[in-house]
């Protein structure tokens, strides 16, 4: 069984409510037992949406820009400049936070835990049912892996978005693909169809 993004086989759950259709993603799809997540709108995000990404901030950013709206650039808000990065008492903490400056971590964590639990929980019904066919088969490996939306706050794998709404890439895992591979689980993305044997999509 695999875990496939929604939105790659052309369910318009994409921010901007469309979707990012992958050719490969949705024959391979066909081809193989999968579930399909969307972490964003399985934590109650509407479509269509502001973009977001993560933000590293101060932990108090809240308390000292509860009037301000970052502007986008980790650890920045409108009203002064970005807090001293380099500062050795300075601490962080990773939020999602849209374009507009709306803080969506609960949000993003929220889908992802209710994506992993309906994983899990699929995982378990397909061993069962394996089991009932098979006595002997213990169904060890249901889950083989994750095909998850590249660069994504939620779904990201390897490299995401820095936070700056530049199209600027990081180093960094979504939510929901760092969950996944918390548990183990092999997260790739729709730029890995040569790993499968397809073309991959850029």
């Amino acid at each position: 069984m695999y875990i496939i993004s929604g939105c790659l086989l052309g369910i318009p759950c994409k921010y901007n409510g469309g979707s990012n259709d992958c050719q490969w993603v949705k024959d391979f799809a066909a081809a193989h037992d999968h579930v399909v997540v969307c972490p964003e709108t399985a934590g109650g995000l509407p479509v269509p949406r502001h973009p977001a990404e993560q933000v590293w901030m101060p932990l108090d950013w809240k308390a000292m820009a509860a009037s301000a709206k970052p502007s986008g650039i980790a650890g920045a808000d409108a009203d002064g400049p970005a807090p001293d990065r380099d500062s050795p008492e300075r601490e962080e903490v990773l939020c999602i936070i849209d374009r507009e400056g709306k803080d969506l971590t609960e949000a993003f964590l929220r889908g992802s835990m209710a994506c992993l639990e309906q994983v899990l929980l699929e995982a378990e019904k397909r061993k069962f049912e394996t089991m009932s066919l098979s006595p002997t088969n213990m169904a060890d490996g249901i889950i083989e892996g994750a095909i998850l939306k590249a660069h994504s706050p939620s779904c990201g794998s390897g490299k995401i978005y820095d936070g700056t709404f530049t199209h600027t890439l990081t180093a960094g895992d979504g939510v929901f693909a760092a969950l996944l591979k918390a548990h183990g689980i092999p997260v790739y993305t729709e730029e890995d169809g040569n790993h499968f044997g397809y073309e991959e999509e850029k």
